[in-house]
């Protein structure tokens, strides 16, 4: 009896070890594989915005892995920025591999992501045992930038971001003179968002300033941008350069924020006497009337006059135009008088360095060569028909039309080349609600080959020096 009731308690003790090894080994602290996923600090996602997603796979004891399927590595519908970052470490009793990839989508909506597994073999003692993980399938979602708050000024550009504005060279200037703005923009975080300040819509600059563009003006270095701004101040009541302001939408506290530079102090010195051609025209002494008085001119002028005497014209009122420091319009009437007058070209050189552009390439104006092979085909008919060689003359006559034909086909067909009056920003259809074709806006001054005019005749279509073709307002283009 004392024998039966040993061997039920050494069965008990060995039931009980038993028990204490099999949940020692499922402890679930100690599970050998183990996967973590998603998005780090499950932050929200706006456009443009740069976001980190991770994996790490935990490892306890020795255990090889046999596939990994991670789809968070590889959205197809996401920008990356970089390659995947590995790293490694120890947590607890785990050792553990992180992977890191840094996205960017530039719009908004939802996009979804396959669940994710690892399986491996895990060896424990004198066994080998199959583990798998998996992550269930996750939906990343970029939403819109809010509504409530949105100031008009905001152009997509996220933060923190900092900003710092510098006038270049000296701070007194004529009224009319050349100013160049630096304005340094730095995103760490996120410096494909970096916009440039449309200054020409903010307070102290629309009417005080004429405003060029900073096309060609444009510095990047890492996370920084530099924007150079051409503007010229239009009286000596002006003295300084108006704060800037830049903003944009901070994700860590989704609100927005504004930066505000300091207003800058200059002199400006007023023209001492106005030239007698600019008194002529004058209606008024301001300096918006001389400039319409200016187009009344050109108006009349242009009126009934043959092609040489207008090309006369073109130079004085190039002339006018310049004195009034409206170079566009200035470079514009020169170009036409240049092309028939070459020797005139000082002038427009001149003014395109005043502007800051280079020289449009106009070609040849004047008939192609086939044309005066025709006249010469056209003679050489007539010769024919008055020696009585009539097979000669035929053939001489259809040959004549037929390069007559060409050369007027030729000369139609040349690329229409037209200038910029004003800054104009390249949209991708005829509409201001369409995107931009380039984010920059083309200089005042530049040339560009004029494809063709819109239904409504309110946008052209254009081809700029480097291919880029677009629309932009009827009104900044003049065909030259």
């Amino acid at each position: 009896m004392a024998g039966m009731v040993r061997s039920l308690f050494l069965l008990t003790i060995f039931l009980v070890c038993s028990a204490l090894v099999h949940n020692l080994e499922y402890d679930p602290d100690k599970i050998p594989l183990r996967l973590e996923g998603g998005i780090q600090n499950d932050s929200k996602i706006y456009p443009s915005q740069r976001f980190s997603v991770y994996y790490r796979i935990y490892y306890h004891g020795d255990i090889s892995l046999t596939q990994e399927d991670l789809p968070l590595l590889n959205i197809a519908e996401m920008k990356k920025i970089g390659g995947v970052q590995v790293s490694e470490g120890e947590e607890g009793a785990y050792h553990y591999q992180e992977f890191v990839q840094v996205y960017e989508k530039n719009k908004e909506g939802k996009i979804q992501v396959g669940a994710s597994h690892v399986k491996g073999i895990a060896k424990l003692e004198n066994r080998e045992r199959n583990v798998e993980v998996e992550l269930p399938a996750k939906t990343i979602t970029v939403l819109p930038f809010p509504e409530i708050g949105k100031p008009p000024a905001f152009n997509g550009a996220i933060g923190p971001q900092s900003m710092q504005v510098s006038l270049e060279g000296s701070s007194s200037v004529g009224e009319g003179d050349l100013m160049q703005l630096k304005i340094a923009v730095s995103s760490p975080e996120h410096p494909s968002t970096i916009h440039y300040p449309d200054i020409a819509c903010q307070s102290g600059f629309s009417g005080f300033y004429q405003i060029g563009e900073f096309s060609s003006h444009v510095e990047s270095s890492g996370s920084s941008v530099t924007f150079g701004v051409d503007v010229r101040p239009l009286s000596a009541s002006v003295t300084e350069i108006a704060p800037i302001q830049y903003v944009y939408f901070n994700p860590r506290n989704q609100q927005y924020e504004k930066l505000i530079s300091k207003a800058i102090p200059i002199q400006v010195k007023p023209i001492q006497e106005p030239l007698e051609e600019v008194k002529e025209l004058a209606i008024e002494t301001d300096w918006k009337n001389y400039l319409s008085g200016a187009q009344e001119e050109e108006e009349r002028l242009n009126s009934d006059l043959q092609s040489s005497e207008k090309a006369q014209n073109d130079e004085k009122l190039g002339d006018i135009y310049f004195k009034l420091r409206e170079y566009p319009f200035a470079a514009y009437h020169y170009y036409k008088h240049s092309l028939q007058h070459p020797e005139g070209e000082k002038k427009l050189e001149q003014v395109l360095a005043k502007l800051q552009v280079k020289k449009i390439e106009m070609g040849s104006t004047n008939r192609p060569w086939v044309f005066y092979l025709g006249l010469c085909g056209l003679l050489f008919s007539v010769i024919f028909i008055l020696c009585k060689k009539k097979s000669f003359a035929v053939m001489g006559g259809v040959l004549t039309a037929a390069l007559l034909i060409l050369s007027c086909v030729q000369y139609y067909q040349r690329p229409l080349v037209g200038l910029l009056v004003e800054a104009a920003v390249m949209h991708q259809m005829p509409d201001e609600r369409s995107p931009y074709v380039r984010e920059l806006p083309l200089k005042e001054g530049e040339g560009v080959q004029i494809l063709g005019i819109d239904k409504g005749r309110s946008w052209v279509k254009i081809k700029t020096g480097v291919g880029k073709v677009g629309y932009v307002p009827i009104e900044k283009v003049r065909a030259l």
